[in-house]
C-alpha cells in the first residue's frame, strides 16, 4: 500500500513518459515500441565500411559482413535510445533487455545454419573507459541480452550450444561518434582484443547503433586476425544512407 503511495507520488512529482513521443504515464509506448519487435533487416549496404566491395581487379570481391537492426536512426526510435545510452532514462534497461532478446530469437533462425557445432561467441562493440567507469556500458547489456535470446532460439531449433558473451575488445582514443566517415576508419583501426580466444571461434558483434559501420568492421578485422569467424551483427538501430529502401514499408 504505502510503496503504491509512493510511487503515484512521485509520478507526480516526476511524470513519466515515453521518451519516443512523449505519451504521458508509461516509459515506452507500444507504438514506440512495435518498430523494435519488428523482424531485423540486413542493413550493411547502407554503410560505407561493411557493405560488399569490388577491389579493382586486384583480387576478388570483399564480402560485405551481414548486419541486422531493427529501425533506422530516426525520429522516435532515436530518442529512445539516445535517453537510454546516455543514461538519462536507466528505466528503459529492461524494455531494451527484452528487445534485444527478441533480437537475439531471430539471429538464431538467421544465423543458425552457419553456426557450426562448437560455442557462440557474443561480442559487444568496444566502449570507452570513460563509460565504463560511468557504468554506462550499454552494449554489454545489450549482448547479454542477444546472447539469452539466441541461446533459446538455437536450442528451440534443436541446435543447442553454449553461447558465451566475451567482453574482449577495446578502443584506444576517445569517441568517434562525432567523426566523419574517413576519420571514424582511422579511428575504428585502433580496436585491439585484449584476451584470447577459444580456436575456431564464431563470433556475432553486438552494438546499439550503425552508421557507417567502421568500428563494427574494426571489430570484425581484429576478431578474424585472432582466428575467429565473425558471422555477422546485430544492432538496435542503424543511420539509412541517402535513397535507401532498407527501412520502407513492405507493400
Amino acid at each position: 500500500m504505502f510503496g503504491q503511495v509512493l510511487t503515484d507520488v512521485l509520478a507526480l512529482v516526476l511524470p513519466v513518459e515515453c521518451p519516443g513521443c512523449g505519451a504521458h504515464d508509461t516509459n515506452l509506448c507500444a507504438r514506440c515500441r512495435a518498430p523494435l519487435l519488428a523482424a531485423p533487416r540486413r542493413c550493411e549496404e547502407d554503410t560505407v565500411h561493411l557493405s560488399a566491395r569490388d577491389v579493382g581487379g586486384t583480387g576478388p570481391p570483399v564480402l560485405g559482413l551481414p548486419t541486422w537492426a531493427l529501425a533506422p536512426y530516426a525520429a522516435g526510435s532515436r530518442r529512445l535510445v539516445l535517453a537510454w545510452k546516455t543514461g538519462v532514462r536507466p528505466d528503459l534497461a529492461t524494455e531494451l533487455a527484452g528487445v534485444g532478446t527478441v533480437g537475439g530469437v531471430r539471429l538464431a533462425e538467421y544465423l543458425g545454419g552457419a553456426l557450426g557445432n562448437g560455442p557462440v561467441l557474443v561480442v559487444p562493440a568496444p566502449s570507452g573507459w570513460r563509460r565504463r567507469l560511468a557504468r554506462r556500458f550499454v552494449v554489454g547489456d545489450l549482448a547479454d541480452a542477444v546472447a539469452a535470446g539466441l541461446s533459446s532460439g538455437l536450442a528451440d531449433r534443436g541446435r543447442a550450444r553454449p553461447v558465451w558473451v566475451v567482453d574482449v575488445l577495446r578502443r584506444r582514443g576517445g569517441s568517434s561518434h562525432r567523426l566523419g566517415a574517413v576519420a571514424r576508419g582511422r579511428s575504428a583501426r585502433a580496436v585491439h582484443l585484449v584476451a584470447d580466444l577459444p580456436d575456431g571461434a564464431s563470433c556475432v558483434l553486438v552494438d546499439d547503433v550503425v552508421t557507417t559501420g567502421a568500428t563494427l568492421a574494426a571489430a570484425r578485422d581484429a576478431l578474424t586476425a585472432a582466428g575467429a569467424q565473425v558471422l555477422g551483427a546485430f544492432t538496435l538501430l542503424a543511420t539509412p544512407r541517402p535513397g535507401s529502401t532498407t527501412w520502407r514499408a513492405d507493400p
